[in-house]
């Protein structure tokens, strides 16, 4: 049930190993499946089912679990026909700088494709006016700092009413902004931290008992470097569902590790593979959008770890049909979004 030459367990691939374009592998997927380059070698991947009990204490005692089509389907949030704006709830993101003008954008526009009833962006006042007129359909708390988000946007946002918030995406150096909020962080709704959020966290002491329980980190491998104080080159080779496991645990937050084959992980030691490798998403903006989602997942009610497992599924499989490897700008991949949660609900 692996191409001969590969470790189901490690990944590691033998060089004689010759690809296959089809495995078959029984029970459920195999570690290996997932971890490069035995990844590659693997071609489409098959669930064959030979009538193994699935309440085996060797079946049921696996924490970590491959995200399935049915799986994202059984999450997809309610669209009751009486529902309203306020039914979807309200994303409050708060983002931007006078150096990074599109990461607010495309973190809204996917907030909105994935069904928000409200998004409202909360930028720095040199790049209101241009942003608002990219996204009309935002609203934009008036927010007094003017290049970059600091104490007195803290306090804006503390009193702004909201379902789910997003920080980071293109904030730039706004350590004084984020210091403000923890201060007040019993008062903040469900919470996501990206990009810029992230690396300003990691130079902060005991930066995990800062946050509210549970929220949702979204690193890519240099930001998890950070974040784990690891070098880098050290941290790629590491078990990444092992080394996400142990952080979520560690840290009492949900930690979604990017990249080919994103590793979800719970604090209660829940591990999720997200099954999609594909290098059209290996372009700047695509971070922005999968917080987005993922705050528009959160939003609309998902509990942070059905957020995160279903924001990560939906951002892969939009980029799936796109019909290359390259050349899909973020902003395209935003608007397929309603396409995949379409054909999702109606599977």
């Amino acid at each position: 049930d692996c191409p001969s030459g590969l470790n189901c367990d490690s990944g590691a691939l033998d060089p004689l190993a010759l690809p296959a374009d089809l495995t078959v592998t029984f029970a459920g997927p195999k570690r290996g499946h997932f971890i490069f380059p035995g990844a590659a070698a693997c071609g489409e991947l098959v669930v064959a089912d030979i009538a193994i009990p699935p309440d085996l204490e060797a079946v049921t005692g696996v924490s970590v679990r491959v995200m399935t089509r049915d799986d994202a389907r059984d999450l997809l949030p309610e669209r009751p026909l009486a529902g309203h704006k306020g039914t979807f709830g309200t994303a409050l993101i708060a983002a931007g700088s006078y150096r990074y003008w599109g990461a607010p954008v495309l973190a809204a526009k996917a907030a909105y494709r994935t069904g928000a009833g409200l998004v409202a962006l909360a930028v720095p006042e040199a790049i209101r006016a241009t942003i608002a007129g990219q996204l009309p359909e935002a609203t934009y708390p008036v927010v007094p700092d003017r290049h970059f988000l600091g104490h007195d946007s803290a306090a804006v946002l503390l009193k702004t009413q909201a379902s789910a918030l997003l920080i980071g995406p293109g904030m730039d150096n706004a350590a004084e902004f984020m210091t403000a909020l923890w201060l007040e962080k019993e008062s903040l709704p469900p919470l996501v931290v990206d990009a810029d959020g992230l690396n300003m966290l990691s130079q902060m002491s005991g930066w995990p008992e800062l946050l509210p329980p549970n929220t949702i980190l979204t690193p890519h491998p240099g930001e998890m470097a950070r974040l784990t104080a690891v070098p880098l080159a050290a941290l790629k080779e590491m078990d990444r569902v092992a080394l996400v496991r142990e952080k979520a645990q560690t840290w009492g937050h949900v930690v979604l590790l990017k990249g080919a084959y994103t590793v979800v992980g719970s604090p209660d030691g829940r591990v999720t593979i997200i099954p999609f490798a594909n290098p059209a998403l290996a372009v700047g903006g695509s971070g922005d959008v999968l917080s987005g989602v993922i705050v528009g997942l959160l939003a609309q009610g998902l509990e942070p770890y059905s957020a995160a497992c279903l924001g990560a599924y939906l951002h892969a499989a939009a980029a799936d049909l796109y019909p290359a490897q390259s050349g899909l700008l973020m902003s395209e991949l935003a608007n397929l979004l309603p396409d995949v949660m379409g054909r999702l609900r109606s599977a």
